[in-house]
């Protein structure tokens, strides 16, 4: 009987050192590389939603780079000399505003771009004054104006300078 119960002991003992064994060398690394891979697939989910509500800021953000690129200055200077001062033309007629200097100047930042910088000091109403800077924004021309200054000439207020300098972006060859 001796021999029977020695040999279930060993059985058992043999039994629970398998199980030990299979716990720590098989089950226990396939339980950790479900849990690592499942952390990853939650991963994978939540930036496929935060790809899906980037998406339509990417398509609109490649619309206004595609309008940049087609809707700067024309490529020849004196081209785009001339429209920009048509347009100061026009802004100072539909807004009947005084324009008292213009200095334009061409800026050269690298191969790939320049901007054209306009400096305009102009004297008028504030309603004349508003109307003007009104109409530089809303020009077709890519115009961006850079500062903007308001200053009284007479004490009553009715009489107001503006100062505004803005700027046109002429891209070069190698964006468009």
């Amino acid at each position: 009987m001796r021999n029977k119960r020695e040999k279930l002991l060993l059985t058992v003992a043999l039994l629970a050192v398998a199980i030990l064994i299979g716990d720590r060398l098989v089950l226990g690394p396939l339980v950790n590389s479900w849990k690592i891979r499942n952390d990853k697939i939650e991963k994978l989910e939540r930036d496929i939603a935060k790809g899906k509500t980037l998406l339509p800021r990417l398509k609109s953000s490649m619309k206004k780079w595609r309008t940049y690129v087609s809707d700067n200055l024309n490529s020849t200077n004196t081209i785009a000399e001339d429209e920009v001062l048509r347009a100061i033309e026009n802004w100072t007629g539909d807004s009947g505003i005084l324009l008292t200097s213009i200095k334009p100047q061409w800026q050269n930042h690298d191969d790939r771009y320049r901007t054209y910088d306009v400096q305009l000091v102009a004297e008028g109403t504030m309603q004349e004054a508003v109307e003007f800077v009104h109409a530089i924004e809303s020009d077709e021309l890519p115009l961006k104006i850079e500062q903007l200054e308001l200053a009284s000439r007479e004490k009553t207020g009715k009489l107001v300078s503006v100062s505004v300098r803005f700027t046109g972006l002429q891209l070069g060859e190698a964006l468009q």
